[in-house]
């Protein structure tokens, strides 16, 4: 009998747990979202519309060169260039035809040799060029005759969403220790 009775009482008690169980069950909600987080980018273009590598460079030449950046990614960027020269030219040299270089407006060159563009760059949008000719100085003389040598124009962009770029009294002059890494796929 004793048996027959704690048999009863587990299947009453397995029952109530059953019910109560399906009861709370009716009492819930679950629901899902998705969130999907589409990431923007920073992509840029440097072209020079007017460049043309010129032959039989003479002291006092004057040619187009017109280094502009515009924006082809998704978000609005900062935008610097740097000018370094190939092993054709000494860094002397290379001072004096940066010093020729008329740099235009909204373009400041900083202490870490960078030109900084004052301004965000939208998306889509283009800078000015950072100058629109290069001059080889009437000075050189036979030091260069015979020699070829590039002048490398090299651009960066950083976002400008959550980014402040370092300023003296306005003007934008670095980035602090900001990398700029390559975009992926290119």
């Amino acid at each position: 009998m004793n048996k027959k009775r704690a048999i009863g009482i587990t299947a009453v008690l397995c029952t109530a747990l059953l019910i109560a169980a399906g009861t709370l069950a009716w009492f819930t909600d679950a629901k899902k979202t998705e969130n999907i987080i589409t990431m923007g980018n920073v992509r840029i273009d440097l072209t020079e519309p007017e460049w043309k590598a010129p032959t039989g460079v003479v002291p006092g030449g004057v040619y187009p060169k017109d280094p502009t950046v515009t924006n082809t990614g998704k978000n609005s960027a900062y935008v610097r260039i740097r000018l370094t020269h190939d092993e054709g030219l000494s860094d002397a040299q290379m001072d004096d035809i940066e010093q020729a270089l008329e740099i235009q407006k909204d373009w400041v060159k900083s202490e870490d040799g960078c030109y900084y563009y004052q301004a965000v760059l939208p998306v889509g949008q283009s800078t000015p060029a950072l100058f629109t000719e290069l001059s080889i100085p009437e000075t050189w003389g036979n030091e260069i005759v015979d020699k070829t040598f590039t002048v490398n124009v090299q651009a960066e962009a950083v976002q400008s969403d959550h980014f402040t770029p370092h300023r003296t009294e306005s003007v934008i002059d670095g980035w602090g220790d900001t990398h700029v890494e390559p975009y992926p796929g290119e």
